[in-house]
């Protein structure tokens, strides 16, 4: 039994209560048929009801209709198994849910409702009790081509956490796994409530690089238990080094590429569908795109998209239109089949009228703007940075292509050397958000080629004053190296 293959002893709590009687000179079961998880009702559904004394036999069976309805007529007196059956119940790693029935034999409708237990009780079951919000993901992960099981790989869950530190805010990314078992079921416990996360496939070996796409998902609160099964095709993975590492890479299909040096994912798929606005009318001039591939497409007049060319699995789609929230949703491309997506806008967002700001213009004190005009090197202000999502100097200078690769390393993953309000600073980006908090922050200048640095930050020299930085501990230092160099300065002296 795999761990979220649930006992029918657990399953029996559902409603049974006897009405008055409908019908005369027979005894029937009715009921309805309900996904406690989704709250949807099981359309299709098997019902079946059967002697307790003799299990062996075909007792009664019905089908629920669109509504999730059955009745059973003609009911002898005695005590029955009621259960039914339904593909979801596979999907989900569930066994038949059944529950017992007693049936006096008098003439009357006895009416009795099926359903999953609560997302609270299944949540309960897998991961234990929990004393926060947190929740859990369920689901299978299945070969695109083949729709077998992948067992080698596992089920990644991340989100960024913001906390409040010494330094201010600060954000780390977080991370929960879950091992996919021989029939590839996962189950990802921790997952947090109200905030959305990342969900993606990944290979576990270099050996078995079949992975999914990252899509976007979000628990509620009232419903700590969300069911998503994933697709995985092969894709050729960069580091090879652990599961974790593949996880990030974003190579091409080895199966499908048509393209490997441009290093996105492509492949046989297609997607098409409408995308509607306020009132479900037509959305034209929206942008539909598949985010890890180079793929996209804008909505014509009457709102319809058509994609190409995109890699099997599980994808994340991404809907961008004027006046609404960015939407996010996700597409399982399998073998030979296309994907129609109907897309609704449902959140409007604010448009502002134009706003013209007029000030006096401030003293370029130490050219960052006359060296910015130039185009040698990165240039940044902290309000663009800002904008950017930037909340630390880390993050700010992150965002400059030279040292994004290398974290906060320059040419030849050396420290880059720090200049703050001009002067040689002897730290590294820690000590100095410490020292100057990104509040205080007016801009950055990263100069990555040596043939760029302008000459006051090309030695042990600097541009405004023989003095050192707090904390040199009297100590200078040159860039003979070719290292990059940052120059930080503070709102006194960015215009």
């Amino acid at each position: 039994m795999t761990p979220i293959s649930i006992s029918l002893r657990i399953l029996l709590g559902v409603v049974g209560f006897v009405v008055p009687a409908t019908m005369r000179g027979q005894t029937a079961v009715r009921g309805e048929v309900r996904d406690s998880l989704t709250g949807r009702v099981f359309a299709g559904a098997t019902i079946q009801l059967v002697p307790v004394a003799s299990p062996w036999s075909a007792g009664f069976t019905a089908i629920s209709d669109s509504s999730g309805r059955f009745l059973i007529r003609g009911v002898e007196k005695g005590r029955f198994t009621l259960g039914f059956q339904h593909p979801r119940l596979d999907s989900l790693g569930f066994e038949a849910v059944s529950r017992p029935l007693d049936v006096s034999g008098s003439d009357q409708t006895i009416t009795s409702h099926l359903a999953l237990p609560s997302a609270a009780t299944l949540h309960a079951s897998l991961c234990g009790a929990t004393s926060d919000s947190s929740g859990a993901v369920i689901g299978r992960v299945m070969d695109a081509e083949t729709g077998a099981a992948a067992p080698m790989t596992i089920v990644l869950v991340e989100w960024a956490e913001l906390r409040f530190g010494a330094n201010g805010v600060e954000r780390s990314l977080q991370r929960a796994t879950g091992a996919v078992g021989p029939d590839g079921r996962y189950v990802v416990c921790g997952v947090p409530s109200e905030t959305p996360v990342l969900l993606r496939a990944t290979p576990r070996t270099a050996a078995t690089a079949r992975a999914s796409g990252a899509i976007e998902v979000r628990l509620s609160t009232a419903t700590p238990l969300l069911h998503r099964d994933l697709f995985v095709a092969a894709r050729v993975v960069a580091d090879t080094t652990s599961a974790l590492a593949m996880a990030d890479s974003g190579a091409a299909a080895t199966t499908e590429v048509k393209d490997a040096s441009a290093g996105h994912p492509r492949g046989r798929a297609r997607l098409v569908g409408v995308v509607r606005g306020a009132g479900n009318a037509p959305l034209a001039n929206a942008r539909v795109r598949v985010p890890d591939t180079d793929v996209e497409a804008v909505t014509a007049s009457d709102g319809s998209f058509r994609l190409s060319g995109l890699p099997a699995g599980t994808v994340a789609v991404e809907v961008i239109a004027i006046g609404y929230a960015p939407l996010h949703s996700a597409a399982d491309f399998r073998a030979g089949t296309d994907v129609s997506l109907q897309i609704a806008l449902t959140k409007p967002v604010a448009s502002l009228d134009a706003v013209r700001v007029f000030s006096a213009p401030q003293q370029d004190r130490v050219g960052f703007a006359e060296r910015r005009k130039k185009g040698l090197g990165y240039f940044i202000t902290a309000d663009e940075a800002r904008m950017n999502g930037a909340l630390s100097v880390p993050d700010a200078l992150l965002m400059a292509p030279s040292l994004r690769s290398g974290g906060t390393f320059g040419r030849g993953a050396c420290q880059p050397v720090i200049y703050f309000d001009g002067v040689m600073f002897d730290g590294d980006l820690t000590k100095m958000q410490h020292d100057a908090p990104f509040a205080s922050i007016g801009g950055f200048e990263v100069y990555s080629n040596p043939a760029d640095i302008p000459p006051q930050f090309g030695s042990s020299g600097n541009g405004l004053s023989r003095g050192r930085a707090p904390g040199a501990a009297g100590r200078e230092r040159s860039n003979q190296g070719g290292c990059a160099v940052v120059v930080v300065w503070t709102k006194g002296f960015v215009p």
